[in-house]
């Protein structure tokens, strides 16, 4: 196929239209379904088997538009529903490697694996932070900031639809993560902050425009929208164990950068706040799922949820990495 499908039902101004019905219409014909789930499945082919960059980047933003505008949750109407099943489905397929057998784990070498992922992760994508805190203008903290918003986004909603999965057992561990995000001043009026300080605003709308947001990054949101939206929640447990056992070491990068830039307290507060939280966070999820009496192979699906995760934000980090060097 092209490296491209600029057909008419995977145009984004088609699927927001569609979207944005307040009650869903009639479903459309036999024909234009099936011409809609022949589009969507020549470009996941393209995107996930062929790993064709440029059909990655159109399915990309084609699930990062239906994920934004319907707050995460899965569509409704007929023919956005359909092209997100398929984009969804093909996009998980080949993050989980799923055509491979998903090995059963013990509870040790889950906990190792976890942490040699977190251990990898700061050795290999974050000393970009540093750079980043260290440019002589604000360009690279913005292109940072800008790609880590999409990463950001949805992430309590997505918490919700864990919860809603979860067994008992691991249910309060979700739950005390969804609380303390509204604890003292909430998460998302700290993010705000540290936009405003370095001028920088965010919108879908605008990250679907703006050449400095990356489809990497809407990956690592659509992954995540995606995995908990499975009714199996382990690798969704893995996925989260994972975004905070990394992000408490890149606060800490930041706050540190930032603090140097001579950056005020305040509007470094999100990153401050969660060089510790998340660290603690982490070892809450860590040990929650040891104390879940998990079988084998649970635990070996929370690992493949982890490293699927870890896989897909590091093109994020490589991604940006080569925008910073071309701008």
């Amino acid at each position: 196929m092209t490296s491209r499908v600029p057909l008419q039902f995977l145009d984004l101004d088609s699927l927001k239209s569609s979207l944005m019905e307040s009650v869903p219409s009639r479903d459309p014909a036999f024909e234009s379904m099936a011409e809609a789930f022949s589009q969507a499945r020549l470009l996941a082919e393209s995107a996930y088997v062929e790993k064709n960059r440029e059909a990655e980047s159109q399915a990309e933003r084609i699930l990062y538009l239906i994920h934004t505008m319907n707050h995460f949750a899965p569509p409704v109407q007929a023919q956005p529903a359909l092209i997100w099943g398929v984009l969804g489905r093909a996009k998980l397929w080949d993050a989980l490697q799923v055509q491979q057998s998903i090995a059963p784990v013990t509870r040790e070498t889950l906990r190792e694996e976890l942490q040699e992922l977190v251990k990898t992760a700061e050795k290999n994508d974050h000393p970009i932070l540093d750079a980043i805190c260290g440019y002589h203008d604000l360009k690279g903290v913005r292109i940072y900031a800008k790609n880590w918003m999409v990463t950001a986004h949805g992430f309590i909603n997505q918490l919700g639809a864990l919860f809603q999965r979860a067994p008992a057992k691991l249910k309060p561990v979700v739950r005390e993560n969804i609380d303390e995000e509204f604890e003292g001043t909430e998460h998302t009026v700290l993010r705000e902050r540290f936009l405003k300080a370095i001028g920088v605003q965010y919108s879908p709308e605008e990250a679907l425009r703006d050449p400095d947001y990356l489809f990497e990054s809407m990956s690592v949101l659509n992954y995540r929208t995606l995995i908990c939206s499975l009714s199996n929640p382990f690798f969704a447990f893995g996925n989260f164990y994972s975004i905070e056992g990394v992000f408490y070491q890149v606060s800490r990068h930041l706050a540190q950068g930032l603090r140097k830039r001579g950056m005020a307290e305040a509007d470094i507060e999100m990153f401050t706040l969660h060089g510790d939280l998340d660290e603690d966070h982490a070892a809450e999820w860590l040990a929650g799922l040891e104390a879940a009496d998990l079988t084998d192979l649970e635990r070996g699906q929370v690992l493949a949820g982890a490293r699927a995760q870890m896989k897909i934000r590091h093109r994020h980090y490589e991604a940006m990495t080569s925008l910073l060097i071309a701008r």
